[in-house]
C-alpha cells in the first residue's frame, strides 16, 4: 500500500475492500503517488520522470 500524505483512504480501507490484509506499505513523495493511482507510472517516459522527482526530493532533504 502506498502512504501519501492526507491519503483518500488508509489501510484499513484498502484491506475491508480486497478482503485481504494489507501486508506492506511504501512511503512515497505526492508526485509518485498520483503516478501509480492514475496508472501512469508503467511507462519508461514516467518513470524516468518519477525518478527525477524522488532525486530532487532527497537533495532538498
Amino acid at each position: 500500500m502506498l502512504i501519501e500524505p492526507r491519503p483518500a483512504l488508509g489501510a484499513r480501507d484498502a484491506a475491508d475492500v480486497l478482503s485481504n490484509p494489507i501486508v506492506a506499505e511504501l512511503h512515497v513523495d505526492p508526485a509518485i503517488a498520483r503516478l501509480v493511482h492514475a496508472g501512469l507510472l508503467a511507462t519508461g517516459r514516467n518513470i524516468r520522470i518519477a525518478l527525477g522527482v524522488i532525486a530532487q526530493a532527497a537533495s532538498v532533504q
